[in-house]
Order: C-alpha cells, then sequence, then structure tokens
C-alpha cells in the first residue's frame, strides 16, 4: 500500500498514511481500515495517473498545501500534505505528520506552507537538471486556504503569535522576495491538498480524486467493489 501510495496512487496517500503508523502494533480496527482500502482499490484498479503531452508554453509548476490542525486525537500533532502540479498532471505529493506541536491552525499551516516551499525548490531545482528550467514559467504558485498564514509567511510580518516560529516565515519569505515562489489564497473546497489531510465525504473526495489528474478507461466511481 505504501508503495501505491507514493508512486501513482495518490488518493490513498492520507489513509495509507494513517495505518502505516500502527505497522509495528496493529489493532482489529487497523486490519479493518486496510480492508477497506483494499475494497477501494479493487473497485477503482483501472485508476492511474495521466500525462498529457504539453507545448513548452504550458509548463506552469504550481502546488496547493494544506494543514489540518490537532487532526491526531493521540498526540494532537498535525497533519499537513502539499501537492504539486505541471499543468494539470500531478507530479509530486506528500501526506505527512507534522513533527511539531502547533499551537494553532494558523501555526501548522505556515509550517506546512514552509515545507511546500521547500518542495517548490526541490522541484525547480530538479527540472534544471532535466534541462527544462527554462520551460518553468516562475513564480511557482503555492496555494493555500488559510488567508492569514498566507499573508504572514509571504511578508514575514512579526507579531505575538508568529515571534516564535518567524525563521520559518522569513525563509517563505525569502523566496517570495527572490521571485521563485508566490503565496496565493484559494476556498478550502478548492484546496486539493486537502485530499492529503483528512478524511473527505464521498461528493469532495471525488471532486479531488479528479483534481489528482487520476484516470480511468472505464467511469466510475469506484467507492463500491464489485
Amino acid at each position: 500500500l505504501l508503495w501505491l501510495a507514493l508512486t501513482f496512487r495518490p488518493d490513498i496517500a492520507f489513509a495509507v498514511t494513517q495505518v502505516a503508523r500502527f505497522a509495528a502494533s496493529p489493532k482489529p480496527s487497523h486490519w479493518t481500515a486496510v480492508k477497506r482500502i483494499m475494497r477501494y482499490l479493487r473497485g477503482t484498479i483501472e485508476f492511474g495517473i495521466a500525462f498529457w503531452k504539453r507545448e513548452p508554453s504550458q509548463f506552469k509548476l504550481q502546488g496547493y498545501s494544506d494543514s489540518n490542525w490537532a487532526g491526531c486525537i493521540e498526540t494532537r500533532k498535525s497533519t499537513g500534505g502539499y501537492v504539486f502540479f505541471i499543468g494539470t498532471s500531478i507530479v509530486s505529493w506528500k501526506s505527512q505528520i507534522i513533527r511539531s506541536i502547533c499551537l494553532s491552525s494558523f501555526e501548522s499551516e505556515i509550517y506546512q506552507l514552509s515545507l511546500t516551499s521547500q518542495e517548490a525548490v526541490w522541484e525547480l531545482k530538479l527540472l534544471e537538471d532535466m534541462k527544462m528550467g527554462e520551460a518553468i514559467t516562475l513564480p511557482i504558485t503555492i496555494f493555500g486556504d488559510n488567508q492569514s498564514a498566507n499573508t504572514v509567511a509571504a511578508t514575514g510580518k512579526v507579531t505575538g503569535r508568529t515571534k516564535h516560529i518567524d525563521m520559518r516565515n522569513l525563509f517563505v519569505q525569502d523566496l517570495v522576495h527572490q521571485g521563485l515562489v508566490i503565496i496565493k489564497h484559494c476556498n478550502s473546497e478548492d484546496n486539493t491538498a486537502d485530499i492529503f489531510t483528512k478524511p473527505l465525504g464521498q461528493v469532495k473526495f471525488i471532486k479531488f480524486r479528479s483534481a489528482l489528474s487520476l484516470w480511468s478507461p472505464e467511469p466510475t466511481d469506484g467507492l463500491v467493489a464489485n
């Protein structure tokens, strides 16, 4: 399941990340969750990532960042996630537990924006090594759904709420000043990274799964195993 989640099934990344934490000592509830993921995969066995041929002018790299504050009921740690696209084709994604204990949703979003920005820099360097860097339009747009976090991360403004985490603010701010990234706001309903941070209802899950460029030759909602 980890291999699938890391290679070509980003739609199961969040669920697999959650159950993998209990691999050393699973309980019946964890095994039930694993079997549910298996049933979902059986119902969507034809799904895969679609890559479409693009002109160099369409090589726009952009990403989405999101965090679910204190989402872990045991440790109260937050779950963060990001996803990057070139055009409409997904190229990287991640769902992870944020190691630091965040004191607010604002702080967890700032932390995740910093991690997402690091990935953006790595993506750009990789494309440069592949002699494709000149085709990427700068700055790289990173969308987030927390307006306060977006503003602070982009401007580096220090307040009583941010003085203990301003190093991460300054990192993102430096990238903005270099013209490498730009932070933009998007509504939570349009934040594709949401699928990597929390359980979603059927309608929202299918919406974001479609946004990940997952494609099947046979139309199906994939939520009921045959």
